[in-house]
């Protein structure tokens, strides 16, 4: 007896919904592993005290090509933004505070919690291009550790920042976190000009930094 093997048949529309669930899957392949590699642009020279610094760039990041300067925060600003659906979905931002802050850093790091709603759930240190950094992590309003917040004072009294902050996912502020200070790189390929001779130092430097930020403001 001839055995008959009956294949199955699927119907048009069965057809496309199983095309429409296979793109589906690909594209949230795609988009968790764009989310884990993180790529570096470019080094981005500031023209001042010796910071050259790679940001996450492409596959959906977009980052500043150049120091900004913020009059609201008194601060040069390096930023780069990870966009997804018309949506910020995560910041990396470097603050380069040129005049000494009036507070010390526990005091900034209060304000920060206060100011933001967090709960500081951790806290140490790192060492990020030879600068000892303060790191604290924040648990936000929702109840996500979404927002790392490192802080140094350069040798010559100015402040450093890096914030990192995502919607509600840890794992990607842990990520950009790690990616920010691979990319960070700091020179002090000048001395620091003599307090009592400031004014005619100025210019002296090697790279000229300090004249060009005084004109700037």
């Amino acid at each position: 007896m001839e055995l008959k093997i009956e294949r199955n048949k699927y119907s048009p529309a069965e057809v496309a919904l199983l095309g429409v669930f296979a793109f589906g899957l690909l594209l949230s392949f795609l988009l968790v592993s764009n989310r884990k590699d993180i790529p570096l642009s470019p080094p981005v020279i500031a023209p001042f005290d010796g910071l050259k610094i790679s940001m996450p760039s492409g596959r959906g990041w977009k980052t500043h090509e150049k120091w900004i300067y913020s009059n609201s925060e008194g601060a040069y600003v390096l930023l780069s933004v990870l966009k997804e659906s018309y949506m910020d979905t995560a910041t990396v931002g470097w603050k380069y505070y040129m005049s000494p802050r009036e507070m010390n850093l526990n005091e900034i790091i209060n304000q920060k919690i206060t100011d933001g709603g967090f709960t500081n759930v951790r806290n140490g240190k790192t060492e990020i291009g030879e600068l000892d950094f303060s790191v604290h992590i924040f648990t936000s309003p929702a109840g996500v550790e979404d927002y790392y917040f490192a802080i140094c004072k350069l040798p010559i009294g100015r402040l450093l920042t890096l914030e990192i902050r995502t919607i509600r996912d840890a794992e990607l502020a842990r990520r950009a976190f790690n990616v920010a200070i691979k990319g960070f790189n700091y020179t002090a390929d000048w001395p620091p000009p003599a307090k009592d001779s400031i004014t005619l130092k100025l210019t002296e430097t090697q790279v000229g930094w300090a004249a060009d930020m005084l004109k700037n403001n």
